[in-house]
């Protein structure tokens, strides 16, 4: 015969065994919002929205400038698209095209250009680089804070680059250098991912 207390110690040892089987249950998986309803669920949509109209955006962006084929056309396209704080850009490309002597066979990669507008294109949050032209015709940006804070692109003419990172060493006095060749877009998801903020050179 069950008595009063075996009664009360096999209810006790049920809500322990339950409690236990609850809390192993509740932590044995990662929490998952739920997806259909809530703000989750409009955050995440709202994220995914966003990225999808950031790749529309650059894909259109990147299709209109290998419909152009002439250095003036290719600028005037980019002035249209490009914010008013970033138009000062433009006005180096003048400058730049103006120091060109065609006698002398200097001539500038349309190809190189193209590369250049679509990366400071997907990258309008930095701040202003210097922009160069080399004598081969290929142009670099770099952005500078320090002697161990910089960064400097060359552009290729089909959609990569050649870069050098410098950064400063949390163990040593010497600079972390940092170089390669990468398609430029993924170039710039592996700034984001290094959490680089590139500044103007001075």
């Amino acid at each position: 015969m069950v008595t009063k207390m075996m009664r009360n110690n096999l209810a006790f040892f049920d809500s322990v065994k339950n409690s236990a089987f609850i809390i192993s249950s509740k932590y044995a998986e990662p929490f998952k919002p739920e997806k259909k309803k809530g703000k989750y669920s409009f955050y995440k949509s709202e994220v995914i929205k966003k990225e999808l109209l950031y790749e529309s955006d650059m894909g259109n962006f990147k299709g209109c400038l290998e419909k152009r084929s002439a250095y003036n056309e290719i600028i005037e396209f980019g002035k249209k698209r490009f914010p008013i704080t970033k138009q000062c850009l433009f006005q180096r490309l003048a400058e730049l095209q103006e120091r060109c002597d065609p006698e002398e066979n200097e001539e500038i990669s349309l190809g190189s250009l193209k590369s250049m507008l679509l990366f400071l294109f997907s990258v309008k949050n930095l701040k202003k680089p210097v922009i160069t032209l080399n004598d081969m015709g290929i142009f670099q940006t770099s952005w500078k804070k320090d002697r161990k804070n910089l960064l400097t692109t060359s552009f290729i003419d089909n959609w990569s680059l050649n870069y050098v990172i410098f950064r400063p060493s949390r163990h040593t006095p010497e600079r972390i250098i940092l170089n390669g060749v990468m398609n430029e877009l993924d170039f710039k998801d592996y700034l984001l991912e290094m959490r680089l903020k590139p500044h103007r050179k001075k």
